[in-house]
C-alpha cells in the first residue's frame, strides 16, 4: 500500500527547533519507506507534491534538504485535498504545532486507511480515535517513539518499549507508554 506524507511547513506553526524536528521526522519516514520499497506520496503545505516508487528517492530528499518555512503555507488547505490525492494506505502528518481542530479534520480523512499525526512542537494533540499521535516536541525523541510506533525489534525477537520512555510521549490510539 501507499505511504502518503504531508508534511506542514507553514512558518506559523513552527519554532526554528520544531521545524528542524519536522524536516528531520519527515526525511526519516521516506527513506525507511524506500528501504521498504513502498511507493511514496510526499506533499508539504506549500503545495509541493512528489510521487515516487523505488526512483526519485534523491529528488525528494534534495527537496527535503533545501526547505524552509513558507509564510504564506497553510495545512487546512492540503487537508481538505486529501480525499482526492490519497487513495488508502497509510497517511503521515508531520507539522509543527498542530491545533485540535486540525487534528479532528486529519482524523475525518476517509481517504487513508490509517492516520499518524506527528507533532513537532506544541501543542501535541490529545490523543482520540481515529490516529495515532507521536509526540515529537523534543529533540532527539521521534526516531525512538517511531520505532517503537511501528514495533521494530530490540534485537532480542522482542520489541523494545523502553526507548520511548522516560521523556518521549507516545500517545497511541490514546494510551500513552
Amino acid at each position: 500500500k501507499q505511504l502518503s506524507v504531508l508534511l506542514d511547513v507553514g512558518a506559523a506553526s513552527h519554532t526554528p527547533e520544531s521545524f528542524e524536528r519536522a524536516i528531520s521526522a519527515a526525511t526519516s519516514i521516506v527513506v525507511s519507506a524506500a528501504h521498504e520499497e513502498r511507493p511514496i506520496r510526499f506533499f508539504t503545505s506549500a503545495g509541493f507534491e512528489h510521487s515516487t516508487g523505488t526512483v526519485g528517492l534523491d529528488l525528494l530528499l534534495e527537496h527535503l534538504a533545501l526547505l524552509d518555512p513558507v509564510s504564506e503555507a497553510t495545512l487546512d488547505v492540503v487537508i481538505g485535498q486529501l480525499n482526492t490525492r490519497v487513495d488508502g494506505g497509510l497517511l503521515i502528518v508531520v507539522g509543527g504545532a498542530i491545533s485540535p481542530g486540525m487534528a479532528a479534520a486529519v482524523r475525518r480523512t476517509p481517504a487513508a486507511d490509517a492516520v499518524v499525526l506527528v507533532a513537532c512542537a506544541d501543542p501535541a494533540p490529545a490523543p482520540g480515535p481515529g490516529a495515532f499521535v507521536v509526540d515529537a516536541t523534543v529533540d532527539d525523541v521521534f526516531p525512538t517513539a517511531w520505532r517503537l510506533l511501528v514495533g521494530v525489534s530490540d534485537g532480542s525477537g522482542g520489541v523494545d518499549h523502553r526507548a520511548a520512555r522516560p521523556e518521549g510521549r507516545i500517545v497511541l490510539g490514546g494510551a500513552t507508554r
